[in-house]
């Protein structure tokens, strides 16, 4: 029996803890951050400017080349303080493009 993994990306969405951990996993090998991640998150739109930028070591070529994509950006991970638990490359190239609204999933209140 095969297990879906796909990810409703629809704004409103709601998705469990496990299921936010392996959307993570499957952009990054490693990830060291879950405990951070607990209970339902929903997928919002949220305006890039209403975001502070990642506490994390942000590289610019990365950036750079996040910046070069046609295509929409994996919704970023926040937690309830609005910090990044994944996604500050994707933030900070949505700031060099100017893009006014970038995808998220935030933790249900």
């Amino acid at each position: 029996m095969s297990r879906n993994t796909t990810v409703d990306l629809t704004v409103g969405a709601i998705a469990c803890e496990g299921t936010i951990q392996r959307y993570i996993l499957k952009l990054h090998r490693e990830f060291e951050d879950s405990d951070r991640i607990n209970g339902d998150y929903v997928l919002t739109l949220l305006k890039v400017a209403d975001i502070p930028e990642s506490e994390w070591d942000i590289d610019p070529e990365n950036v750079a080349a996040y910046a070069k994509l046609t295509t929409a950006f994996p919704p970023v991970v926040l937690d309830h303080h609005r910090s990044f638990i994944d996604g500050g490359h994707r933030h900070a190239a949505a700031v060099l493009r100017n893009d006014e609204t970038i995808l998220a999933w935030i933790p249900k209140q």
